[in-house]
């Protein structure tokens, strides 16, 4: 590990969560734990017992799936977000009525603020390359990753089949994908 203070990167970060070395978690813990336990916090609806629970849990995923981490697939940054927003929702399933999740549009700009507050040079600039996206892919996948719904959720929610909400994601993923590899 580097010094304390010194940048690590991504990748080094990456490398050593496969390696299994223990101080990622504390580097994991400073870089992305605002954003993470943010994401839990949003999804939860602000019961901070729960999103500290979800947090906690999310970040023994990460470390114990460490080793499953492909760099082919995604930047860690997303992989991460992805395991502690399932994390999330799963506590949200355990303990709490299904019709809360919130559906604000204000709190999705809101989460997306607090991202790009704490955001560094290795990750995707997310809430600047979704604004590119075309509305219809947009709203599908601010619904799906910064408010935290369920592909069936936003099916009802927008009145559109499930195949629909599915292929927008899909095809929403694949231009940011292809936007970030441009950069």
């Amino acid at each position: 590990m580097q010094k304390s203070g010194q940048h690590i990167s991504e990748n080094d970060l990456a490398t050593m969560l496969q390696n299994g070395d223990q101080a990622v978690v504390s580097e994991i813990y400073d870089r992305y734990g605002g954003v993470l336990f943010g994401m839990c916090t949003k999804i939860l609806r602000n019961n901070t017992g729960l999103a500290e629970d979800a947090f906690q849990e999310s970040v023994l995923k990460i470390w114990k799936y460490g080793k499953s981490y492909d760099a082919k697939k995604g930047k860690l940054f997303t992989w991460m977000l992805n395991i502690t927003k399932n994390t999330a929702i799963d506590h949200w399933r355990k303990n709490m009525n299904r019709g809360k999740i919130q559906n604000d549009i204000e709190d999705v700009h809101k989460a997306k603020e607090a991202y790009s507050e704490t955001r560094n040079t290795d990750t995707m600039d997310v809430p600047e390359n979704v604004e590119s996206l075309d509305q219809s892919l947009r709203e599908v996948i601010e619904l799906a990753y910064f408010n935290g719904m369920t592909h069936q959720q936003i099916s009802g929610e927008l009145d559109i089949p499930l195949g629909t909400v599915k292929t927008r994601i899909r095809n929403g993923i694949k231009k940011l994908r292809t936007i970030y590899l441009k950069n």
